[in-house]
């Protein structure tokens, strides 16, 4: 822990070092710099770690900023017939693109398995000023079945390794998938995909992993899990919609405490 602890404030004193001559140094700019030269001294830093509520509003208030100003640039230009200016533009625009894209991985993506987290379902589905929901289709929400016994048995790296899979998984059913919580996931399709062929899609999922053995070093094990689904309609409350889902995901967790893992439970 000391080794750690001089790593660290080594790194902050060539930060200090290195911004001592900048006016402003914005947090974000602080953060970039700090997992760079935390890499020298092989400490490897998360975007989680790294990225704050302050920082992606600092970088929200820069993008749209950045935005207005080539938007001014390129109504000039154009009242202009300025072409280079154009093209310095659109350049910038498209630059400003690709770090808005970084910005909604980092903001709506969970790390360790790379599907969704719950704040981009909070941003994405819902109505922010009325919790309903957005648009029409079926919830399913899933829990993997004696996680905690697997990763007491098999260690964490096999539990990561399981989730991962999971969501590999659960993305190849067509719906948006979402971390809810540690081993939850809630995959939401659209009203292309109607309540029976959700059921079936999650049904198959469940039967296949009957055949698959997941190795943890020289040990094997395999693994199942419960699901609750529910047809939703716009405008519906999202709490409502997953309470119904977790009560009928508990219901069919239990068929499968009692040895009967082969049916569903829907609401």
């Amino acid at each position: 822990m000391q080794v750690l602890f001089e790593k660290h404030e080594k790194i902050t004193q060539d930060i200090k070092e290195r911004i001592k001559d900048k006016k402003v140094v914005f947090p974000s700019y602080y953060g970039k710099l700090y997992a760079t030269l935390a890499l020298d001294h092989n400490i490897n830093l998360s975007p989680e770690e790294l990225v704050n509520d302050e920082m992606i509003n600092e970088k929200v208030i820069r993008h749209i900023l950045t935005l207005a100003e080539c938007t001014e640039e390129a109504v000039e230009a154009m009242e202009q017939g300025d072409k280079p200016t154009l093209l310095h533009v659109l350049e910038e625009t498209r630059r400003l693109q690709e770090e808005v894209r970084e910005l909604n991985n980092i903001i709506y993506e969970d790390f360790l398995t790379k599907s969704y987290n719950r704040r981009w379902l909070e941003d994405t589905l819902v109505e922010s000023k009325t919790v309903c929901l957005r648009d029409s289709g079926t919830l399913a929400l899933i829990d993997i079945n004696k996680f905690k016994e697997i990763n007491d048995t098999y260690g964490h790296l096999a539990g990561d390794k399981l989730l991962i899979f999971y969501a590999m998984k659960l993305k190849a059913l067509d719906g948006r998938v979402v971390r809810y919580g540690g081993d939850e996931f809630i995959v939401v399709f659209d009203g292309k995909y109607s309540f029976q062929e959700v059921s079936k899609k999650c049904e198959n999922f469940l039967s296949s992993l009957c055949n698959t053995s997941f190795k943890a070093g020289d040990k094997s094990f395999q693994t199942s899990f419960a699901y609750g689904l529910v047809a939703f309609s716009k405008g519906e409350d999202i709490q409502m919609i997953l309470e119904k889902a977790d009560t009928a995901m508990y219901a069919h967790k239990k068929q499968f405490q009692l040895g009967n893992n082969n049916g569903s439970t829907v609401a």
